[in-house]
């Protein structure tokens, strides 16, 4: 029982070792992939290089969290869909643009409707989730998935839509979040309703993302519905920030007279 704890203790310090890695090099990519798009870098390049990054960052954490899934769990590849098909549209796009045609109104209805189908994952992977029980891992894959679908969201906002660069900071928010505090995780004191909170701008952020691949949205109207996303978005990462630092405050030592 002992050596079975210790490796148990052992695979999940392996796991925050890695992820923590992981998380900054996804991140500094991201960021990378984003500036060349507001210096505006080729778009054609850019694209196929914003769907590897989708699909190899993603692909690159399954493999590494493979010491904490134990059996298979129906819900993970659920979640994959998201980001699977944001990688496939991106891909989709670049070829489209190699080889001279255009994004027309029909296509773009299309892509509107992958782009739909791909979001109802994210209820179809939490019953999932429910059902068979929740994971250490599950709820990590869950969440970067999220981040690599509103990352690819506003790449295409910005790069393929026309939304002014700013937009760009929606996919970037919690990848520079990462960078600039590290958390491990959720806060340790929770509110009742911070959580809830989050998960609905969460929602809210991606749904008006996608709402912006439709074409008969008109380019101010895209502009207002990115702003409002982008403050509710800061509200949330605030409210987290706010909780870590009281965390942390009330849980050091008293100085020392």
């Amino acid at each position: 029982m002992l050596n079975q704890t210790n490796s148990c203790s052992e695979r999940t310090a392996g796991w925050r070792r890695f992820y923590i890695r992981w998380s900054v090099v996804v991140a500094l990519a991201a960021c990378v992939i984003a500036a060349a798009a507001v210096v505006g870098v080729d778009r054609v390049p850019l694209t196929a290089t914003a769907a590897l990054f989708s699909l190899l960052s993603l692909l690159v954490l399954y493999a590494g969290g493979a010491g904490l899934r134990s059996t298979f769990s129906p819900a993970d590849p659920v979640s994959a869909l998201r980001s699977v098909v944001a990688g496939a549209i991106l891909i989709r796009l670049a070829v489209l643009a190699s080889t001279g045609q255009v994004l027309d109104a029909r296509r773009q209805w299309v892509l509107f409707g992958l782009l739909v189908l791909a979001e109802t994952s994210d209820l179809l992977d939490g019953h999932l989730a429910r059902r068979r029980g929740p994971t250490q891992f599950g709820a990590v894959w869950d969440m970067e998935n999220d981040v690599v679908f509103t990352f690819a969201l506003s790449f295409l906002a910005h790069v393929w839509f026309g939304v002014p660069a700013w937009i760009l900071a929606i996919g970037l928010f919690r990848y520079v979040y990462f960078l600039l505090f590290r958390f491990p995780g959720d806060p340790a004191c929770c509110p009742p309703g911070y959580k809830q909170f989050a998960k609905w701008v969460c929602a809210i952020v991606v749904i008006a993302l996608i709402a912006m691949s439709t074409p008969v949205l008109p380019d101010q109207l895209r502009a207002y519905v990115g702003g409002i996303a982008l403050v509710l978005q800061a509200t949330s990462f605030g409210w987290d920030l706010s909780l870590h630092l009281l965390a942390a405050k009330t849980s050091s030592p008293p100085a020392t007279p």
